[in-house]
């Protein structure tokens, strides 16, 4: 859970998390929605589903025990090279080396590296450092006080040197150039995306869509959408995009104002068009990811933001 987000807002969802999946056991019982339903709003959704599949593997294949080897914990899905340390030094004080954003900068500034941190062919010098650190026989507390000397001393504005145990040769402090460290990220370009969601209806039922693994938010039911359109483009759009929307068949209506959303470097502008079947002449059978859902379950459907604030915006029409 604290990979990409902060701690203060991951707390209770962990407290809920314990609650709901005591054990890995009843982690690996659960359903995908169910795990998907815990997670909602944390986002980064991949992370739900690797635990998930981790947890169902360590209960088949290790009778519900953690491995404690770097090999088969790299085996497991959404375990990566730090992961994998944190488990093997906090956990067991194997003599494994850890790397996250807080020791990044403190060895950014104890050693004056220049490498981009974030680039993999430019950080094998920065877990060479974590790897001298961690060869002792107490790797558990050296790892752990790096982390914390990052979060509460070497922090990335205004750190406080004068308290840090390893200031002595540090280069950042002798030059006074700890703003510059580590290199920054070059930003990612925000995409805007632009797009019309549709609240398609047919008497007591709703149509939702669970986006395919090459659209945001993947497997997750929300509205179908199409590219942005006004009202003059409406029914042409509708008609090009959706095989089953005939002319005659339906009744729409483009909605005032747009709903503003932002998922990973993604801007988004929605509008929203309400959509009534007269008649349903169309099979699902050939639409992956539709479905139909009885209009008073809707809500409960959605476990994102953005589908509820589409929800909320056709609410208030």
């Amino acid at each position: 859970m604290l990979q990409q987000t902060q701690v203060s807002a991951v707390v209770s969802y962990f407290e809920n998390w314990v609650k709901k999946f005591p054990t890995l056991k009843s982690l690996a019982k659960s359903s995908e929605n169910e795990v998907l339903e815990m997670w909602a709003g944390l986002g980064y959704y991949s992370r739900a589903k690797n635990i998930h599949e981790t947890a169902k593997k360590v209960v088949a294949e290790y009778k519900g025990n953690m491995p404690v080897t770097r090999a088969e914990l790299l085996s497991l899905k959404g375990i990566g090279e730090y992961t994998v340390g944190a488990i093997l030094s906090l956990a067991y004080n194997q003599p494994e080396p850890i790397l996250d954003g807080n020791i990044i900068r403190i060895f950014s500034r104890r050693y004056g590296f220049k490498n981009y941190p974030l680039a993999s062919s430019e950080r094998k010098e920065f877990w060479k450092k974590a790897e001298e650190w961690a060869t002792c026989d107490y790797t558990q507390s050296v790892n752990e006080g790096l982390m914390e000397l990052g979060a509460l001393v070497c922090t990335p504005k205004s750190p406080s040197c004068e308290q840090c145990p390893i200031q002595k040769g540090c280069v950042a402090n002798q030059e006074g150039t700890q703003g510059l460290w580590p290199i920054k990220r070059v930003k990612k370009k925000v995409v805007e995306v632009k797009e019309t969601a549709l609240y398609i209806k047919y008497r007591n039922k709703v149509l939702l869509y669970a986006p395919t693994k090459k659209e945001l938010l993947t497997g997750y039911l929300t509205f179908p959408r199409i590219p942005q359109v006004n009202s003059i483009q409406l029914t042409q759009e509708l008609q090009s995009s959706f095989e089953l929307l005939k002319e005659g068949d339906f009744t729409s209506q483009l909605l005032e104002g747009f709903v503003k959303h932002t998922i990973t470097h993604h801007k988004m502008l929605i509008n929203v068009c309400l959509i009534e079947l007269r008649k349903k002449r169309f099979s699902l059978d050939k639409m992956e990811g539709f479905q139909w859902v009885h209009a008073d379950k809707v809500k409960e459907k959605f476990m994102t933001a953005l589908s509820t604030k589409l929800y909320n915006a056709m609410l208030l029409s």
